[in-house]
């Protein structure tokens, strides 16, 4: 599998590459929001019992989700050498167009966040999580998801939404910094046991010197 990057931490190359089989957040995640979606030759969005004959707008389509809906934000693709979502409108006109809704009902809404009353507090908390599913399902959809292996450390991940060096990469130098302090230390314990036995300086192992940066 060839590699999208490569980066050098503390004498450890991080090799970063795209996750050729990422989970589908919409059929394998549990999600606080639904997506309804209706598009002609993409099945999109999650499994639900709305069918598009039913209905003969999407004024009609959020009629009917108004009914047990809290948050309701419309869907909108862009379709062009591959799929891109959003809640805002694209401003090409001929390959995007609306596709359908996302929406999370009063009483999931009540359930998530153990409330009787819905603030404006929760509602805007919820919205927040309804963009961000929006935002990793459209990372889903345009391939951008990732894994990493560690060469010299047998460490590997796979499934990270989004641009590699906001979650992954940090993870991965953290899992670096964490090794290089457990090998020196346990270098320190054994280097207090060789002087504490009196063993010669030519037969001591040193640290190795990936492991003194």
């Amino acid at each position: 599998m060839k590699t999208v990057d490569t980066i050098t931490h503390r004498g450890y190359t991080i090799n970063v590459y795209p996750d050729s089989d990422p989970y589908d957040p919409r059929a394998e995640w549990d999600n606080l929001g639904t997506m309804v979606c209706f598009h002609k030759r993409h099945t999109l969005g999650d499994k639900t019992d709305y069918q598009s004959d039913q209905f003969n707008s999407w004024g009609e389509l959020r009629a009917e989700l108004a009914k047990r809906a809290a948050i309701i934000l419309p869907l909108y693709m862009y379709d062009h050498s591959g799929i891109t979502i959003s809640t805002s409108p694209f401003s090409c006109l001929w390959d995007s167009g609306q596709i359908g809704y996302i929406y999370v009902d009063k009483e999931t809404l009540r359930k998530e966040y153990s409330v009787r009353r819905i603030s404006a507090k929760t509602l805007r908390l919820a919205k927040r999580v309804l963009l961000s599913e929006v935002t990793t399902y459209n990372q889903y959809l345009r391939g951008e998801v990732y894994g990493y292996t560690i060469d010299g450390l047998d460490e590997s991940c796979w499934g990270f939404y989004g641009d590699p060096k906001e979650h992954m990469i940090p993870e991965c130098k953290s899992l670096i910094d964490s090794h290089i302090a457990h090998e020196r230390k346990k270098h320190f314990k054994q280097l207090k046991a060789w002087i504490a036995n009196h063993v010669t300086l030519d037969t001591r192992v040193p640290l190795a010197n990936n492991l003194t940066c």
